[in-house]
């Protein structure tokens, strides 16, 4: 009788922390599972259920091989070889891919988590998996941004909301002389020459706002000291829920514009000169013509 008592109570305590872990499985974002030596399901969540449908079709229960259901020769070889280094007593952790029920590719990092017995020896491995793909895709766009900053023939840089500069691409280099080790962590003041130091204040102020200052145009400092001509465009930078924690400037050197713009107001000045010029000509030209004509006019009435 007592033996059945203790045997009940173990039942009713082993069921009660399955029902926990259950639950705790359930809690997660990700597939979870666990298997024994011969790879068969000790447990595993709704997550993992539903990712083994989508992928073979498949029932999953406790009790059976998680080897049974992969359908793919080379997907099965995978789970059994990392199972298998995780009986060794060592954490797994690796990246892969698979469709989902819809037939886009989801990126996974599984990781296989040894678990021991009360005597110290590996009895199972617990199985976690965590959804990269909106991580990849941001890490893609992150990167292609990337390239794109890097290549530009503009002077790309960030700063924090105080004005520390955070990162500085190859055309700020050869813009502004310094490299980004030595720009890197020092103020924005470090590029504004005497006169012009009232812009920052009032650039940042815009830029907390979620505004954008566009196309504006100014003179910065290079390292040795030298001004150049520049046109601005400060954009915000945002975290994905739309918090604003800095500010991204395009520079743009103008001193060919600028060049170009003088040459063509002092040739505008010359036609405009050259013009005034004619039309002097034009004066005189007609005040000495009118005399002759009017002696002419005079003669023919006569000889009439």
């Amino acid at each position: 009788m007592l033996d059945i008592t203790a045997r009940k109570l173990a039942e009713e305590k082993s069921a009660k922390h399955y029902a926990i872990l259950q639950a705790v499985m359930e809690s997660s974002d990700g597939p979870i599972f666990s298997v024994d030596r011969d790879y068969r399901y000790l447990c595993f969540n709704s997550h993992h259920a539903k990712a083994m449908k989508a992928l073979y079709n498949a029932d999953i229960k406790v009790k059976h091989s998680l080897l049974d259901y992969h359908l793919n020769t080379e997907n099965r070889g995978t789970a059994k070889t990392n199972i298998d280094k995780a009986f060794g007593g060592k954490i797994v952790a690796v990246e892969t891919y698979a469709g989902d029920e819809t037939g886009t590719k989801r990126y996974f990092k599984i990781s296989h988590n040894p678990f021991r017995g009360p005597g110290g020896e590996v009895i199972g491995v617990a199985v976690f998996a965590s959804d990269l793909t909106e991580q990849k895709k941001a890490d893609e766009v992150r990167a292609r941004l990337s390239a794109i900053v890097e290549n530009s023939y503009d002077a790309i840089f960030s700063k924090t909301l105080d004005g520390m500069i955070e990162s500085w691409n190859v055309s700020a280099e050869k813009m502004y002389g310094y490299t980004e080790e030595e720009i890197t962590g020092r103020p924005v003041s470090i590029l504004i020459p005497p006169g012009h130091v009232d812009e920052t204040p009032d650039i940042l102020k815009k830029i907390k706002a979620g505004g954008t200052v566009r196309d504006f145009e100014t003179v910065r400092r290079k390292k040795d000291g030298g001004e150049i001509p520049v046109s601005l465009t400060v954009s915000p930078v945002k975290t994905t829920e739309g918090a604003i924690i800095g500010a991204a400037t395009i520079t743009r050197n103008i001193t060919q514009q600028k060049i170009w713009e003088g040459s063509l107001l002092d040739i505008n000045e010359r036609l405009l000169v050259s013009n005034q010029e004619l039309e002097n000509l034009g004066h005189t030209l007609s005040h000495d013509l009118r005399g002759p004509i009017q002696g002419n006019r005079g003669a023919y009435q006569h000889v009439a």
